[in-house]
């Protein structure tokens, strides 16, 4: 006795045991975890999202941020900004939640002297000083 097949049966049902794979790799901590889709420029729209509060919140009236450019640097965007005339970074997470007026590369081992002129507790300064792993931060 021989079984024929219906090729039809056989895609629906290789489909089928292809989404259960897809479906079971996207169930994280017993819930499902299914991409989502951006419409429109979400780093353009955190930039503007992280200036707006940087002009509103952190810098003195009259003094005004821009931004110049934006990277993808992982978790975070990295805002290359000018501030008051000067180059400026700083970070804002992904999901707009947190802004970061400075980043430290922690593979940068800092500079642990002082500069001369300055008390052993100072700061690095903003603009790059001797101890600033990323060459500028927020400064504001």
């Amino acid at each position: 006795m021989k079984v024929k097949l219906n090729p039809y049966l056989i895609i629906v049902f290789a489909l089928v045991v292809a989404g259960v794979i897809l479906l079971t790799g996207q169930i994280k901590n017993g819930r499902l975890s299914l991409p989502t889709i951006t419409v429109g420029s979400s780093s353009q729209k955190l930039a503007e999202k992280a200036i707006d509060y940087i002009n509103k919140n952190l810098v003195q009236p009259g003094v005004t941020a821009t931004i110049v450019k934006i990277s993808d640097v992982g978790s975070v965007y990295k805002l290359d900004m000018k501030v008051a005339g000067r180059d400026a970074e700083s970070y804002v997470t992904k999901d707009g939640k947190f802004f970061f007026p400075e980043g430290f590369d922690m593979s940068v081992e800092l500079n642990r002297n002082p500069v001369q002129g300055q008390g052993d507790n100072s700061a690095p300064s903003a603009g790059g000083g001797a101890g600033s792993p990323s060459g500028g931060g927020c400064g504001i």
